[in-house]
């Protein structure tokens, strides 16, 4: 587990740059993507309020040049000559956008700019068209050509009372040429609709003047599925919306807004792929510098992962290459019992502590000098395994070599009985295994101290050695002879 843990420790570094380092491109690359979207949008909006300045600058100018007209033929006396005021018409038509300056009179004929006056009640009223003052028609059919078109009327007013109207004549198929759309080279499409009844004022986007209000609805993108075209341009109001296009099956975009002159919507109309060319080829750009990126990551998280895996199996080999050295720096090499090294560090370990419940044990191999001496060192190292056997078989991770037949025990919070019934078992075993071996031991229950106790349990064996020393036993090859 702790393995593990130092392992995803080493990783969350990286990690962190590898996240931080995604939001921060994320982060980027959406902002990037939102201006350009922005740009985007922008252009589209600037598109439309020139073409919507434009509209209404010349229509203002074309307007003061009709009132003109109409002021300047009273001035001059000229509204009851016919020719007089087919030449002034001519003079002034060529200053305007109109198709043709009409005169309309009170008894519902129309002098044309030819100088013919014709009959016009089956289609205009008089009457009805000065009540309305100066004002923009909606479509109608022109009764010399028979072409859609608009006309704006402004009344002739001699001393309070109007006694002709000047009307201008727009033919609407000429409009896309007065109103071109100059934006995205061509590639879109405006169109004035007339919100009074929704007929198409200019159009070429279709191949004839309709009816937007009668058009068979298109279907919406799923995010536009909420706005009501149709609803927006009765009310003149500026809004978007996007279809699947009719030609191509491509997305396209419509942006309307009020024209701010007459009762026109003005609409533009663009693909996605021409409205948003920019947004697109910017996407383009980021999607393989993206990929790039993330290969980058992916292989410097790859990388990472295979150092940091690497250095934690180094670790592992030098922490078990420690414990190793550690082992046999604290083992005997001979009975793989604990050293002298391992018992000083435990003896210094306790030094001026106390102890609660710990039996000691000090062992000592009778007449080893004598079996090396008489059958060799291998037979005298035998008797050291056999005896330091019997000790870690009683004495698990216990027993302590600390000298060439010297051994000691050391039981921490081991209980009086059972240590003296352990100490029981050693002895029957070395008897059993006829090993001679002096043995000094000690027990204290409570404020042990182990340098204390180990000098008790060290005398004690001396004890038992001179007794050996002293008895017949030691002056025959006893128990080493036994023991081969």
């Amino acid at each position: 587990m702790s393995r593990a843990w130092n392992f995803i420790k080493r990783m969350i570094p990286p990690i962190l740059i590898i996240v931080i380092t995604v939001v921060m491109s994320l982060t980027a690359y959406n902002d990037m993507l939102k201006r350009e979207e922005e740009k985007c949008w922008n252009v589209l909006e600037n598109t439309a309020d020139t073409i919507n300045n434009e509209v209404i600058v010349r229509f203002k100018d074309n307007i003061t040049i009709l009132k003109l007209a109409s002021n300047a033929m009273v001035q001059e006396n000229r509204v009851e000559s016919y020719e007089a005021i087919t030449k002034h018409i001519n003079a002034f038509q060529g200053m305007t956008i109109f198709s043709r300056i009409d005169m309309y009179y009170p008894d519902d004929t129309v002098l044309l700019q030819t100088g013919e006056r014709i009959d016009a009640s089956a289609q205009y009223s008089f009457d009805e068209i000065a009540a309305k003052g100066e004002f923009m028609s909606q479509r109608m059919t022109d009764i010399l050509t028979g072409n859609e078109v608009v006309c704006y009327s402004v009344p002739v007013v001699s001393k309070g009372e109007t006694i002709a109207l000047l009307v201008g004549v727009i033919e609407c198929k000429a409009m896309p040429d007065l109103f071109k759309t100059r934006a995205y080279e061509g590639e879109a499409f405006s169109c004035i609709v007339d919100c009074r009844d929704g007929n198409f004022i200019m159009d070429d986007w279709h191949d004839k003047l309709g009816n937007m209000y009668s058009m068979k609805p298109r279907e919406k993108q799923a995010e536009y599925e909420g706005v009501d075209l149709v609803s927006d341009v009765k009310e003149a109001k500026t809004g978007v919306i996007a279809y699947e296009s009719a030609k191509n099956g491509q997305a396209s975009f419509m942006y309307y807004t009020p024209v701010g002159a007459f009762d026109w919507e003005l609409l533009i109309i663009v693909q996605e792929q021409v409205a948003f060319a920019s947004l697109i080829k910017l996407k383009s750009m980021l999607v393989p510098i993206g990929i790039i990126e993330a290969a980058l990551l992916i292989l410097y998280f790859i990388w990472t992962f295979l150092t940091v895996n690497q250095l934690e199996k180094s670790k592992r080999v030098i922490e078990e290459k420690r414990k190793a050295f550690e082992i046999l720096s604290y083992s005997d090499s001979l009975t793989m019992l604990y050293n002298r090294n391992k018992y000083n560090q435990i003896v210094e370990k306790y030094q001026d502590k106390t102890i609660e419940s710990i039996g000691v044990a000090f062992l000592d191999l009778n007449g080893l000098k004598q079996v090396n001496d008489e059958f060799g060192h291998k037979v005298g190292d035998a008797l050291i395994q056999n005896a330091a056997r019997q000790i870690s078989l009683v004495f698990q991770d216990m027993g302590y070599r600390i000298g060439g037949d010297e051994f000691v025990i050391m039981a921490f919070g081991m209980p009086e009985n059972e240590f003296t019934e352990k100490m029981q078992s050693v002895k029957a075993a070395m008897n059993k295994q006829k090993i001679s071996i002096s043995i000094g031991e000690a027990w204290q229950s409570t404020d042990c101290d182990l340098s204390d106790l180990l000098k008790d349990a060290d005398g004690r064996m001396y004890q038992e050695k001179r007794k050996y020393y002293e008895s017949d036993e030691s002056s025959q090859y006893g128990r080493g002879k036994r023991y081969i």
